[in-house]
């Protein structure tokens, strides 16, 4: 995986846009969002349980550590929180 997808997958995951987890993602993601998902589909509803949450994303890749097949990003993200985020059974 490339740095912009890598960059493209973590800021889609703030946006709300399900459409990269097939292209950014394996079948069998292992993630820790709101909350534990196993799946790429799992992983496509908790992203589109942010769509409209946040709004003007500013993402800074902090630190990037390829490792065989893997890759480690450290990043930071600036957002404004426009809209409902919903977290399992309440919202914010």
């Amino acid at each position: 995986m490339r740095i912009d997808q890598v960059s493209r997958a973590i800021r889609a995951t703030l946006e709300g846009d399900s459409s990269v987890v097939e292209e950014c993602f394996a079948p069998d993601v292992h993630a820790s969002m709101s909350t534990s998902v196993w799946s790429a589909s799992g992983l496509a509803v908790e992203i589109e349980d942010r769509a409209g949450a946040f709004e003007d994303v500013d993402l800074h890749l902090v630190r990037v550590r390829a490792l065989a097949d893997e890759i480690w990003v450290e990043w930071t993200a600036s957002v404004f929180h426009g809209g409902p985020f919903a977290i399992e059974d309440w919202t914010i």
